[in-house]
């Protein structure tokens, strides 16, 4: 399997969301969507990806700290309570 671009990434968070949420209707244990959501900011924080058309160098910082911010999120909310 060949490195993630940003379309692939992108698509590949989605069917974690999907699945996790899901699980979670499936199941009725509401801790899998923020699986979910954690395992797709973790995405971001660990392979950083970016489109093609960002020249900025920093853009690699900023994704990471998106990628924080949805972990977060996926910590806070509190999904099917």
């Amino acid at each position: 399997m060949g490195k993630l671009d940003f379309r692939n990434q992108l698509i590949l968070g989605v069917v974690i969301l999907m699945a996790g949420f899901v699980c979670a209707t499936v199941t009725k244990i509401a801790v899998c969507a923020n699986i979910g959501w954690i395992i797709y900011g973790l995405l971001f924080v660990i392979h950083p990806v970016w489109p093609e058309n960002a020249r900025n160098p920093r853009v690699a910082l900023y994704m990471r700290l998106a990628g924080v911010i949805i972990v977060l999120r996926g910590l806070v909310a509190r999904f099917g309570v």
